[in-house]
């Protein structure tokens, strides 16, 4: 009877060798494998949460200057038209340049109310006559012209006004002194502000 039960211990301790797994301390002992690690399915779940939030610089690229340097002036200003400055003090135009009149209108010498010679725009029709041509009137000369007269003579020639030699064409120069004879009310005669070209 003895014997059976140290045989059927010893079948025990069998059982339990082959199902222990011994390790270097005797006391470790470990009756199964280890669990495989299985991925939770929690783990790639969405929290909502916004990582920016955590960013300190969740705009790494800004946006370029909103404010770069304008375009130039697309119209920048036209420079001023040249101005017409009168010989005469109280003229309203250029006897040389033939500037300031209305379309229409071109510059002579008239009489003024103080008995000075002074620049005008006239608006009649301007002859053809160019300078040293024979002319009966002031009308026959082209502007910037004067039909006179030496000696009383009925015809008289175109002569141009001028303020240099280069403002005469060809060799003439510009010497030729004018006297006008004064109109009623006034009376006598006076120089003309300017020379004229001569005609010889």
């Amino acid at each position: 009877m003895r014997g059976h039960i140290v045989a059927v211990l010893a079948v025990a301790v069998l059982v339990l060798a082959s199902c222990a797994e011994y390790t270097d301390d005797p006391f470790d002992v470990k009756m199964e494998p280890e669990a495989e690690v299985v991925d939770s399915p929690w783990d790639s779940f969405d929290y909502g949460i916004d990582d920016s939030f955590w960013d300190p610089d969740p705009d790494p690229d800004p946006d370029p200057d909103p404010d770069p340097d304008p375009d130039p002036d697309p119209d920048p200003d036209p420079e001023p038209e040249p101005t017409c400055e009168p010989i005469t003090s109280t003229g309203a135009c250029n006897i040389i340049e033939q500037c300031g009149c209305p379309p229409g209108a071109w510059c002579r010498f008239s009489q003024s109310t103080t008995c000075q010679m002074e620049e005008v725009c006239h608006s009649s029709s301007t002859g053809t006559a160019g300078h040293g041509a024979i002319c009966s009137g002031m009308y026959d000369c082209l502007p910037g012209h004067s039909c006179l007269t030496t000696g009383g003579e009925i015809e008289g020639n175109c002569f141009k006004w001028c303020l240099t030699d280069g403002d005469c064409p060809g060799v003439f120069t510009c010497t030729q002194e004018v006297t006008f004879t004064l109109g009623s009310p006034c009376s006598g005669s006076i120089t003309a502000p300017i020379d004229a070209c001569t005609i010889t």
